[in-house]
């Protein structure tokens, strides 16, 4: 639970919003049913692969999720980090080109 919390404070940092909101009644019903919402879809200039990143922080099952907090930075690293010119990359994580 600590990883997901820190995911969430992650979310807010990147987006400017929490994933699931509302009274403490609805986020606690959306957290149970809902999928957060992609963080491109709040700030389009983050990359894709930060959304995959999510889907995994924020999963509703735990063994989903990441299992430390070392591999759940390495993920967010590798989300966050550039890519070359040359590697083109679409929302789905598909290369354009093919």
């Amino acid at each position: 639970s600590d990883l997901w919390s820190l995911a969430v404070i992650l979310f807010l940092a990147l987006t400017g919003k929490l994933p699931f909101r509302g009274t403490p009644v609805e986020v606690v019903t959306a957290i149970i049913n809902d999928d957060p919402p992609p963080a491109t879809s709040l700030r389009a200039e983050l990359p894709p692969r930060i959304d995959r990143f999510f889907q995994r922080a924020l999963a509703k099952r735990a063994s989903l999720r990441f299992d430390t907090v070392d591999e759940l930075c390495e993920a967010l690293e590798a989300a966050l980090r550039p890519r070359p010119a040359e590697e083109p990359e679409t929302s789905d994580g598909r290369d354009p080109r093919n």
